[in-house]
């Protein structure tokens, strides 16, 4: 599995959680707890499975999360980092922007080793001198913005192209006289007991 790139704002301990995983990355996700009290805090884990089968090959990188837990073995954790005060980090965790802010202690933490090349905005890694923890990549400069294209007053078929209204309507046409099929006897019906 490769759990990247993804906003997880969740009021419980579970934010990216797998149990027995192999062959399996968490890099560069945001999980956040809005508010301190329990379950939680959100926290990213790899761990054995309930049925104790351990977990293995595993990698978590580039993470902003409340916690992290982890096995020891069969689970590599680098690069990551805990979201102490989400005001040091966020535009607005309040109101769940969470892209970083200029002076965020994710920027430029991460390493490029497995991230993914956009951010979840489709913004190219890194925009800096390294790659940034968590989902968002911080960027100096906005992307611009789209801009729908301003309406136009000119028709956009010429108008000798357009046939006059009267002609576009077909004559109408009486409908077919229908008429009442009548059947005897059983002949060319099914068995209708």
């Amino acid at each position: 599995w490769i759990i990247e790139n993804n906003v997880i704002i969740v009021d419980h301990w579970h934010g990216i959680t797998m149990m027995g995983a192999i062959n399996s990355r968490i890099v560069n996700n945001t999980v956040y707890d809005p508010n301190t009290v329990t379950p939680g805090p959100a926290r990213i884990q790899i761990t054995a499975h309930k049925n104790k089968t351990p977990a293995s090959v595993c990698i978590v990188r580039n993470n902003l999360a409340h916690a992290f837990i982890s096995d020891k073995t069969g689970v590599i954790e680098d690069h990551n980092s805990v979201i102490s005060d989400p005001t040091l980090f966020f535009v607005n965790p309040k109101n769940y922007d969470l892209h970083l802010i200029p002076t965020s202690p994710a920027i430029d933490k991460g390493t490029s080793s497995l991230a993914p090349s956009l951010d979840r905005d489709g913004v190219s890694r890194p925009q800096g001198n390294a790659v940034d923890l968590g989902a968002y990549e911080w960027r100096r400069k906005p992307p611009p913005e789209k801009v729908a294209p301003e309406p136009t007053t000119e028709p956009t078929v010429p108008i000798e192209t357009v046939a006059p209204i009267e002609k576009q309507i077909p004559e109408k046409v009486a409908p077919e006289p229908t008429v009442p099929i009548e059947h005897s006897g059983d002949a060319g019906l099914a068995n209708e007991h």
